[in-house]
C-alpha cells in the first residue's frame, strides 16, 4: 500500500514539473494563455469540420463546458463555427490561419517540455513507461474513484 502512495507521489511531481517546465519554456506562463486548449485546437487542426458534439465526445467534455471555451478560441480569432447548411442546428468547427500557429507555438512547446522531461530515460525504458502508464489508465477509467 505505501509503494503505490509513493507511485501517487511521484506522479504529482512529475506533474508539478511539467508546470514549472512548461512555464520556464515559453516565458509566458500557462501555455500563453491557453490553459489546455492546445488540444481542442489540435482536434479542430486535424478534423477540419467537426462538429462541436463530435468534438465534445472526443474530448470527453460536457458540450456546455465546451461551448464557452469555444467563444474563447473564436474570439481569439483561433477557430471558426459555422451553421451547417444541411441542418441549421448543427454547428462544424474550423481552425483559422491565427489558430494554426497558435496551435503549432503549443505542440512545440509541449515537445521540448517532454523531451527535457524524459531525456534521462532511453527509448525501451520509455516504452515501457507508456505501457505501464496506460494500463493503470485504462484501469481507473473502470474503477470507483474514491
Amino acid at each position: 500500500m505505501e509503494k503505490e502512495i509513493e507511485l501517487l507521489r511521484c506522479i504529482n511531481r512529475i506533474s508539478s514539473e511539467y508546470k514549472k517546465m512548461r512555464h520556464n519554456v515559453s516565458g509566458r506562463g500557462k501555455d500563453f494563455g491557453m490553459k489546455g486548449n492546445g488540444r481542442i485546437l489540435q482536434k479542430i487542426v486535424h478534423n477540419p469540420g467537426i462538429t462541436q458534439k463530435e468534438l465534445a465526445k472526443m474530448l470527453d467534455i460536457r458540450p456546455q463546458s465546451l461551448t464557452e471555451v469555444l467563444g474563447k478560441l473564436e474570439e481569439k480569432g483561433y477557430i471558426e463555427r459555422k451553421r451547417s447548411q444541411e441542418d441549421r442546428r448543427v454547428i462544424t468547427l474550423y481552425i483559422t490561419e491565427a489558430g494554426k500557429e497558435k496551435s503549432a507555438q503549443l505542440h512545440d512547446l509541449r515537445y521540448k517540455s517532454a523531451q527535457r522531461l524524459f531525456s534521462s530515460l532511453d527509448e525501451k525504458e520509455i516504452d515501457e513507461l507508456l505501457v505501464l502508464l496506460n494500463k493503470v489508465i485504462d484501469n481507473s477509467k473502470g474503477g470507483d474513484n474514491d
